[in-house]
């Protein structure tokens, strides 16, 4: 069988068919490449920004907490009970912050934290409840061992939930580096 004859109009219409197939592919390539790069772009704005933000956050709420706690002692000042409760929420409404992006590896940091927030709310409790027995000694004591214990591993908890997030903010902006330039070099 015979071939048919490529005229120069025919010819001329396969090569611009070729280069709008080739158009359309860098086209679709780009746009593929730019809905990824928003996509990290949005996971770095709006998870791991906000993680680091509200670790910071809540490292600020438990001195904040602790300091209350040394100060209800010196002063044995019952109003400084509804400072410490202040402080208090603040964390826990950063806890649940946290929790709503469901990060598996913040999970159980998370929980740990909740719980030893309620440790050391009842701690205070004890120790509000000494002042008023005018056990000044017993309050003190429970503050330095129990109290400082508590404090010391929200605050290490909290810290490595920064760190994580601006591990994962370092992770983000290298991949975003990367698809930035793979995209780049592919479309032009």
């Amino acid at each position: 069988m015979k071939t048919p004859k490529l005229t120069i109009n025919k010819k001329l219409l396969l090569s611009y068919l070729g280069m709008a197939l080739l158009t359309v592919t860098a086209s679709a390539y780009a746009v593929i490449s730019l809905q990824n790069l928003n996509r990290l772009a949005y996971v770095i704005t709006g998870q791991d920004y906000v993680i680091l933000e509200t670790s910071k956050k809540m490292m600020a709420a438990i001195f904040a907490q602790e300091n209350t706690e040394k100060k209800s002692l010196i002063f044995k000042d019952p109003s400084f009970a509804n400072i410490f409760l202040t402080r208090s929420r603040e964390l826990k409404n950063g806890i649940a912050d946290i929790t709503k992006y469901r990060i598996s590896g913040l999970t159980t940091a998370l929980s740990q934290l909740s719980a030893l927030q309620d440790q050391y709310d009842a701690l205070f409790q004890k120790e509000l409840a000494l002042i008023q027995e005018n056990r000044l000694q017993e309050a003190s004591l429970l503050s330095e061992q129990e109290g400082k214990a508590i404090i010391e591993n929200m605050a290490n908890l909290v810290r490595a939930m920064g760190k994580k997030a601006e591990q994962d903010i370092d992770r983000h902006m290298s991949s975003f580096k990367e698809e930035g330039m793979k995209a780049s070099r592919i479309t032009i």
